[in-house]
């Protein structure tokens, strides 16, 4: 969870989505009540695609990990040899399937099938992944009818609260003597989370209107232009860590803070033709900036 996520309703969402995953099991009459409310929370995501890429995270190693534990129950090994086969062979077949983020998942379902005998192996695996597809099902729905209808909202105070991120990020490096070593890493997992969510908005929206597309699309050019911002930063923390600030680097500085507090006061709006043009001086100040200071060739390439 990164810092630009409103807790209150992520909080919301996530007990709405155990209750409705727990009412759907009972509805379906399976005995995986657990599984399915814990899964429902972990798919808990802003984003629709976001919740479906994590269910497909734990239904696939649930697939696996369940699987290969009930073929181990099936040919009769003792439990403690069952379960220490099951789970270091769902977690090497995760990795040999390209699915290394459901190695945890694989795990558990192998503890599952072993452990929490549900009849026989694969009846037991058929109620781990039945449960695990409810609680994702529940999330999802959940995500519809909270956010995915009110994206407007949503990324409007995270972009809101990304700007004043980057903006602190870069006025407090500019009141320091000193930059300290981890100076401006604090908003980077911010901006690429919201951007990765932003993308997956974007994808959900291709049935909707054209001008909520033209939003997102505004509100992605935002936050990589936020991103260049924040790289030019980064950039300069590590040039001056261990020297002391001049009179040109203070001035460069200076002018990111202003290219900051540009990007801060533009309100993004899609319909607004003079949001990009506030958006492109923002970021050829910050581009100046940087080529003045003599910032690394790979930094400015990555600027072009």
């Amino acid at each position: 969870m990164h810092h630009l996520v409103n807790v209150p309703v992520f909080a919301l969402k996530a007990a709405v989505s155990a209750a409705l995953g727990w009412a759907l099991v009972r509805a379906f009459d399976n005995a995986d009540a657990v599984s399915a409310a814990f899964v429902a929370v972990l798919c808990t995501s802003p984003t629709v695609f976001g919740g479906f890429r994590r269910a497909r995270d734990q239904l696939l190693g649930s697939a696996v990990g369940g699987g290969i534990a009930a073929l181990a129950v099936a040919a009769g090994l003792p439990p403690p040899l069952a379960l220490a086969v099951a789970v270091g062979g769902a977690i090497g077949a995760t990795f040999a399937l390209g699915l290394g983020s459901g190695q945890a998942v694989a795990a558990f379902a192998a503890v599952y099938v072993v452990l929490v005998p549900r009849g026989g192996p694969w009846e037991t695996l058929a109620v781990r992944v039945g449960a695990v597809a409810l609680g994702a099902l529940a999330a999802a729905a959940v995500t519809v009818l909270v956010s995915a209808l009110a994206y407007h909202k949503v990324f409007d105070r995270r972009v809101r609260l990304a700007r004043g991120l980057v903006g602190g990020a870069l006025h407090k490096l500019a009141a320091s003597e000193s930059p300290p070593a981890g100076a401006m890493l604090e908003v980077f997992d911010p901006l690429t989370a919201l951007h990765t969510e932003l993308r997956d908005a974007g994808q959900e929206l291709r049935w909707r209107g054209r001008g909520e597309r033209h939003q997102i699309a505004a509100w992605l050019a935002h936050v990589q232009a936020l991103q260049l911002v924040a790289q030019w930063g980064r950039a300069l923390a590590l040039r001056r860590a261990n020297h002391a600030w001049t009179a040109d680097d203070r001035q460069a500085l200076s002018n990111a803070a202003q290219a900051a507090g540009a990007l801060t006061s533009i309100a993004v709006d899609a319909d607004d033709p003079c949001a990009h043009e506030l958006l492109c001086a923002a970021v050829t100040v910050v581009k100046t900036a940087s080529i003045e200071l003599g910032a690394s060739h790979h930094l400015l390439r990555s600027m072009k």
